[in-house]
C-alpha cells in the first residue's frame, strides 16, 4: 500500500509537470512574433488560455488516473500487465475527449475548419512545445517524425504546418539548415 501511494504522488508529481511545461508553452507562443497573425486575436488568445487552465484535467479522474499511474508508475511489472488493456481505454477516451489530440479531429471535414478547430490545433502545438521541454525536442521535430500517421484534413495540416515552420519553430529550423551547411 505505501508504494502505491509513492507511485500514486510520482504520478501526479509527472501529470503537474507537465502542465507546468504546458503554461510554458503557452507563453512561447504568445511572445513568438511569428505567431501573432493567429496568437493576437482577443477570441482566439482568451479561449486559448482558458483551456491551458483546464489541460488533461480529465487525466485526475480515477478511471483514467489509475490506468495511467499503473501503465507509467505501476507497482511491479504484473501489475502493468494486468492494466493493458483499462490503459488502451483510458487513453482513448481522453484522446477522444481532448481535441488538442490530433487523433480526435480526423474526422473533422474541411468545410468543418473553424475558429474552434484552430484553438484546438494550437493546444496541440502547445502540447507539443511541452513534450519537448521534456525530451529535448521541438514541435517540427515531432511532427516531421510522426507526419505520416497524423491524418488529418488539409486545412489542418496546412494551420499546423503555418504555426510550426513559419511560426513557433521557424528560428530553430534556420539554424538547424546553417548548422547542417556548416558540417559540410
Amino acid at each position: 500500500m505505501i508504494i502505491k501511494k509513492k507511485k500514486e504522488k510520482q504520478c501526479r508529481q509527472e501529470m503537474l509537470k507537465h502542465k507546468k511545461f504546458i503554461l510554458r508553452g503557452f507563453f512561447e507562443c504568445i511572445r513568438c512574433k511569428d505567431l501573432e497573425w493567429i496568437i493576437q486575436d482577443p477570441l482566439i488568445l482568451k479561449e486559448l488560455w482558458n483551456r491551458i487552465l483546464v489541460h488533461d484535467d480529465d487525466k485526475y479522474e480515477k478511471d483514467i488516473f489509475d490506468a495511467y499511474r499503473k501503465h507509467y508508475f505501476p507497482v511491479n511489472q504484473q501489475e502493468k500487465k494486468k492494466n493493458e488493456k483499462n490503459f488502451l481505454i483510458a487513453k482513448k477516451k481522453h484522446i477522444e475527449n481532448n481535441d488538442h489530440h490530433w487523433q480526435s479531429r480526423v474526422n473533422l471535414k474541411n468545410e468543418d475548419f473553424n475558429i474552434q478547430t484552430e484553438i484546438a490545433c494550437l493546444e496541440n502545438l502547445i502540447d507539443w512545445l511541452a513534450r519537448g521541454y521534456q525530451f529535448n525536442n521541438r514541435p517540427y521535430e515531432y511532427y516531421e517524425k510522426h507526419k505520416d500517421i497524423i491524418n488529418l484534413p488539409k486545412k489542418q495540416i496546412d494551420f499546423l504546418e503555418k504555426c510550426i515552420y513559419q511560426g513557433i519553430d521557424k528560428d530553430y529550423i534556420i539554424k538547424r539548415r546553417k548548422n547542417e551547411k556548416e558540417k559540410k
